[in-house]
């Protein structure tokens, strides 16, 4: 819906223009409105999509009385049965306006006012009588939110980019090491970390008070613990399909029609059947194709999208110019490892100016056990003993040179049998990893490396897990993937072109559901995932869309990065004023680059991400505030 900033507990007055310059560099998440509103000793602003009270939902949106005021990113689904119920209480409304019931909501229930919506959202509300601000994040953290504090005083936006060019002079962008490590273990960055030690993303469902002085945030929501219940197959796919249909219904009341994104698979196709169903002029679908046939969904999408009578819009996708790679990296901002941002840019790019916002599919795989190392996972669970035993007799040969291993046959096999030997999280964290351990330690800078942790952030959660093993696959997805890299990648690729996307899947009411769902459950008799959500939908796709193989929404990245991207790329990591900053040693990445490029070892998205981390920490910052105009009335 849009962007918002703002500040607490420094001179309003003063820092008026940093806010101003905030809101400005987030006017492509919001280019139809901009509005800012400053009180002693704080400030809040936003930068306006017109989705839902196009004519009447201008922010920041104040209470009768003048006290508070919300400003908010992302739409609060039953904002009308909320309404309904504060009318009844004597509320007043302004005409089609959806964040305007969270603020009532606040006035009556103070912060329990979050848990009684069902929403995606980022808010900011302000107290002129004290000059807090109180910012919050919905439960998955679908719309982002970035915080900083410097010297007593607090800074927050939706997005980093335009947070660093309103914050002071003084505040510490250094880089924070356990984030670097992360990152290179995993090519994203966990809540509630980033890149900067002096900025912090608020975490997913959680709100914090802002006014002088270091604050902590609070919790008002957790992900549920996984409570496995016995209930027939019948009656948990009936029980998801009635969520879905509703969670569809809901996220599409606004004034404006929905559009969707559209692959070949499960997800993506169920939203737009029931969305095909609820609207009455045809549904327009976005794909994006590739050259290369094993990436290439559009002739299935195709068959789906005439199912239901969709408009069917495509683009292709053969190659990638560097100079558009670094846009995209300076955009995000920070380092951001999934190639597939790439297509998902441009998937928003082909939808916007159609359509204000899509439907996307993503939560399917985490929520129902759609990720095909699931089902590895459970057919080596399913191997005769006799077999399992063996390779942990031989664990020490099997897993030895695992950092070293290329793309032929006989290294593929030594991998699968390596991952037989090993424990359930070892063998999912090996899968979540850009390249082993040995490797990263080994790119570090020899300066930086003792301040990098050894364990990354995943890998301590895993080692701490006290549920069973199939528990903890699924868990360490939700909890770490789903919130750090799918959500992430989706809010910037679309918002970079004004599109916001809506994900029906992540309704809290199914996330909780399937937490009570059996791992076993999910993956069915023939250990293909997702047996619970194919029975839900079954009735309203085309069969041959369930015979389909899983494709993850990736794109050629290894062969690009041996053929047209390989000068660019080298050009990008060896520079000078890149590796100056001694986070990583010029001898390790020439080395790993080398390997790459004959094709003696798979590192494409191991380079990808280091190339986004060269480009998006080294690409110019806007002036920040200076320290003088910190001043407190």
């Amino acid at each position: 819906m849009c962007g918002i900033a703002g500040f607490a507990g420094v001179n309003g007055a003063a820092h008026a223009p940093a806010l101003s310059r905030i809101v400005s560099a987030l006017h492509h998440r919001g280019p139809d409105d901009r509005g800012e509103l400053i009180a002693a000793e704080a400030g809040i602003g936003m930068a306006r999509l017109s989705i839902v009270g196009i004519e009447n939902g201008r922010q920041p949106i104040e209470s009768i009385d003048g006290r508070y005021a919300i400003v908010g990113n992302g739409e609060i689904y039953d904002a009308p049965s909320n309404r309904d119920t504060l009318e009844k209480r004597g509320r007043r409304f302004r005409p089609d306006t959806h964040i305007e019931a969270l603020l009532h909501l606040y006035e009556l229930y103070g912060t329990d006012c979050f848990s009684r919506v069902n929403g995606m959202f980022a808010v900011a509300i302000l107290d002129r009588k004290t000059s807090q601000v109180l910012i919050a994040r919905d439960r998955l953290g679908i719309k982002p939110l970035f915080t900083a504090e410097v010297g007593g005083a607090h800074f927050f936006a939706s997005e980093l980019p335009a947070l660093l060019t309103g914050l002071p002079t003084s505040a510490d962008l250094s880089i924070d090491p356990t984030a670097f490590g992360d990152y290179l273990a995993h090519g994203f960055i966990p809540s509630p970390r980033t890149i900067y030690r002096g900025v912090r993303r608020l975490p997913p469902g959680h709100f914090l008070w802002l006014n002088k002085g270091a604050q902590e945030p609070e919790a008002w929501w957790r992900w549920p613990a996984v409570t496995p219940q016995n209930r027939p197959l019948e009656d948990w796919a009936e029980e998801v399909a009635e969520l879905i249909e509703d969670a569809v219904r809901l996220r599409t009341l606004g004034d404006v029609p929905a559009g969707a994104f559209l692959s070949g698979g499960l997800d993506s196709s169920a939203l737009l059947a029931s969305l095909s169903r609820r609207q009455s002029e045809p549904v327009q679908a976005f794909t994006l194709g590739f050259a290369d046939a094993s990436y290439d969904e559009r002739a299935p999408a195709a068959e789906t999208a005439k199912f239901v009578g969709a408009i069917h819009h495509t683009d292709l996708l053969s190659t990638v110019r560097a100079d558009e790679l670094d846009a995209l990296f300076r955009h995000v901002g920070e380092p951001f490892g999934d190639v597939s941002l790439l297509p998902t840019d441009r998937t928003a790019r082909l939808a916007s100016g159609r359509v204000k916002f899509v439907l996307s599919g993503d939560g399917g795989d985490e929520l129902f056990g759609g990720y095909q190392w699931l089902t590895a996972e459970a057919r080596r669970r399913a191997l005769p003993l006799s077999l399992l035993t063996l390779t942990r007799v031989m664990r020490p040969i099997l897993q030895s040179g695992q950092e070293a291993i290329g793309n032929h046959p006989i290294s593929k096999a030594r991998r699968y049998l390596g991952d037989l030997a090993s424990d359930s999280a070892v063998s999912f964290l090996r899968r979540r990893r850009l390249a082993g351990t040995q490797l990263l330690r080994s790119l570090i800078d020899r300066d930086f490396r003792e301040e990098v942790p050894e364990r990354s952030t995943l890998t301590e959660h895993a080692l701490s897990w006290s549920g069973g093993e199939g528990d903890l696959w699924i868990d360490l997805d939700r909890r770490f993937y789903l919130n750090g890299d799918i959500l992430e990648k989706v809010d910037r690729a679309t918002m970079r072109h004004s599109l916001e996307a809506r994900v029906p899947l992540l309704d809290h009411r199914l996330v909780e559901l399937s937490c009570q769902i059996p791992f076993e459950m999910h993956l069915g008799p023939e250990r293909r995932g997702k047996q619970v959500l194919r029975r839900a939908i079954e009735q309203i796709l085309p069969p041959t869309i369930f015979r389909r193989p899983k494709r993850g929404f990736g794109v050629p990245v290894d062969r690009w990065l041996r053929t047209e991207l390989l000068a660019p790329l080298r050009e990008r990591l060896l520079d000078h004023e890149f590796l100056d900053g001694h986070l990583l040693d010029r001898n390790s990445l020439e080395q790993t680059i080398d390997r790459h490029a004959r094709g003696q070892a798979d590192h494409g998205h191991l380079l990808w991400a280091l190339w986004s981390l060269a480009t998006s920490i080294t690409c110019p910052k806007p002036t920040p505030t200076p320290i003088r105009e910190q001043t407190s009335a």
